[in-house]
């Protein structure tokens, strides 16, 4: 009762939408959004939402599905729908059908034996009446949720084939790949500045001018926020209830009396027989006194499914066995027909009766007043948040809704848009959970404020912008020095890109040697040796792009050249490299994303768009 009204607020707070909408991308994190190849196209019956293959998903069995999210984000169809939510649920259905047919592909098959072993996983120890009385209370089958475990153990078991693959690469793929990474090389580097393969470099202020207007952003100054932050704690939103009085307890009492009146419990004991003939034979002995388990083993059927006598409440048996036992006719000591179920056919015996009891107003008033109490704090905390989210939405300023409110306000220090950590903690653990909530902070104007945050407290915070400085740039003044330096390392690397092919070109037909790179570009040489792949010394990946004897060259990000020389290559064994895991890890990645590519390409997947919106989009 109490968390009610926050309940409420959290169903109609647009902040919490953002939030609660958050669990459904986790629900179905991974996806994929949008249409692949242009394979989702419509055409299907007004009944079927998507065809994969031979396999049909209904709109009934989809929507079932879907609402069942929607209901625990607190989110309508319609904000689904055009978030994506809806599209996004689809394609997880359609995985799992693709799942299955790649299981029917491998023949993979799950045993009852497996499937039983699982059930009792989930019920523990629970008897198989509890077992069915628990999943009619949810409207499924038995045979429904073996089939749901089924598809779940299968579906697994191709979720853990990559793993299984990776895990088991071929020798000779493994051989190839420790040999390449266990490979040496030894030879030179040259390096000089790549100035002095271009010519001498002009920049004019047209250039600089076209340039800063070209990068403008680069050289923007943030807009810096002051905030004050407007927190309201349920223990300030209590200071205004008044606690009920003794009519008001007795009031509310006298409209729950339902609650608390204890219902009526039958004492059965029961058996449940495959065959209704053996169930009327032991039915008509226990009518002459027999004990039903005792009627059942003379007559040499099973006993295991004997039950003790056990109170249960109406609401606790199978509809067709509680309408029987709870028969206003039937009374303490009689034996009840046989009574078909899903089960087999039971036999009842009721052997006491507990009448409904009224619980005294006395022995429940204070905790009555006292669950009073918590809930008006609560709906006094709701109806403070509904106040600040009308304010907002009329365009009220933060002053005025910190005071109408009665908010306790906290200042925070001057901050840009990146530089959320020297924000309170509070705020910033709000913002790293729901970073909606910095967007719609940092595109407030000066004076308005946000819609309220519930805190897991039990209060809520209002964010208000007590100044703001708006973005502006550098001058280009302040900033050419910097751009004509950046220009000219362009042209220079332009200009040295084109020349040093020239050059690659003569070292490697023989027109220059190491001594013109010395002598013609005053080239400082590093020597390597025995260098492998994974080296943390040097750049490694140039080198190994490097045939033996030849040269290769390229220009860096500091605007150097590096001319590459291998002298000799060694080739490398078969022992494990370091990069062994990190391969077999990509080796992973590729066959589930060639799996899924397979089963995508080769399985003809219609979508009805046309029902999809008409259900949901509100077309």
């Amino acid at each position: 009762m109490a968390m009610n009204a926050l309940r409420v607020a959290a169903k109609e707070s647009k902040i919490m939408k953002f939030v609660l909408g958050g669990f459904i991308f986790l629900a179905v994190g991974g996806l994929v959004f949008t249409d692949i190849n242009g394979y989702f196209r419509g055409g299907l019956p007004n009944t079927t939402v998507a065809r994969v293959g031979d396999v049909e998903i209904s709109i009934s069995e989809f929507d079932n599905g879907l609402r069942g999210f929607l209901q625990q984000a607190q989110i309508t169809p319609k904000d689904a729908y055009d978030a994506g939510l809806v599209n996004a649920y689809l394609q997880s259905r359609i995985d799992v059908v693709l799942d299955a047919q790649a299981t029917d592909d491998l023949n993979i098959r799950i045993g009852n034996e497996t499937i039983a072993g699982e059930i009792k996983k989930v019920f523990a120890n629970a008897t198989r009446d509890e077992i069915e009385a628990s999943l009619r209370a949810r409207g499924m089958s038995e045979a429904r949720m073996a089939s749901i475990i089924q598809d779940q153990i299968r579906t697994q078991i191709i979720d853990r084939l990559p793993g299984g693959v990776s895990g088991y690469m071929p020798t000779y793929i493994i051989d190839a790949i420790n040999r390449a990474d266990n490979e040496q090389r030894t030879g030179a580097i040259y390096t000089f500045p790549a100035e002095k393969l271009s010519e001498k470099i002009t920049v004019s202020d047209a250039e600089v001018q076209s340039y800063y207007d070209a990068n403008k952003a680069a050289y923007a100054i943030p807009a810096e926020y002051t905030f004050v932050i407007g927190k309201l704690t349920l223990k300030a939103a209590a200071k205004t209830v008044r606690a009920p009085s003794d009519a008001d307890v007795r009031a509310e009492y006298d409209a729950r009396i339902n609650d608390f009146t204890l219902p009526e419990t039958r004492s059965i004991e029961q058996i449940a027989l495959n065959d209704p003939d053996i169930a009327q034979q032991v039915y008509e002995r226990a009518l002459k006194g027999a004990s039903l388990k005792a009627a059942a083993k003379e007559l040499g059927a099973d006993v295991t499914t004997f039950r003790p006598a056990v109170d249960y409440e109406r609401n606790g048996l199978p509809d067709e066995l509680s309408n029987v036992a709870f028969d206003a006719k039937a009374t303490v000591g009689d034996v009840l027909p046989p009574v078909k179920t899903l089960i087999g056919w039971h036999v009842m015996k009721i052997t006491k009766v507990n009448a409904s009891e009224l619980v005294d107003f006395s022995s429940v008033k204070s905790s009555i007043r006292d669950a009073m109490i918590e809930e008006m704090q609560y709906d006094a905390l709701y109806n403070k948040i509904i106040q600040a989210e009308e304010m907002v939405d009329s365009g009220k300023e933060f002053s005025s809704i910190a005071k109408d409110v009665g908010l306790k306000t906290q200042k925070t220090k001057s901050v840009t848009r990146n530089e959320v950590t020297k924000l309170p903690k509070t705020l910033q653990d709000i913002i790293a959970q729901n970073p909606s909530v910095g967007e719609e902070m940092f595109a407030l104007n000066e004076g308005m404020a946000s819609y309220p945050v519930e805190l897991d407290d039990g209060g809520f915070i209002v964010v208000g912008v007590q100044s703001l400085t708006n973005e502006t740039y550098k001058p280009i003044k302040d900033v050419s020095k910097d751009i004509r330096e950046t220009i000219k390392s362009q042209k220079i690397a332009l200009n040295a890109s084109e020349a040093l092919d020239d050059v690659v070109k003569g070292l490697n037909g023989g027109r220059l040697d190491d001594d013109s790179l010395k002598s013609d570009y005053n080239a400082k040489r590093q020597l390597f040796k025995n260098v492998k792949q994974d080296s943390k010394k040097l750049e490694t990946d140039l080198i190994f792009n490097t045939s033996l004897n030849e040269y290769n060259a390229r220009i860096n990000d500091k605007n150097n050249v590096q001319v590459i020389k291998v002298s000799s290559i060694k080739k490398g064994d078969s022992k494990s490299s370091s990069k062994l895991d990190e391969n077999k890890i990509n080796y992973k990645t590729l066959f589930e994303a060639t799996q899924n590519q397979f089963y995508r390409l080769n399985t003809n997947i219609t979508v009805n768009n046309d029902l999809l919106a008409a259900q949901y989009g509100g077309e």
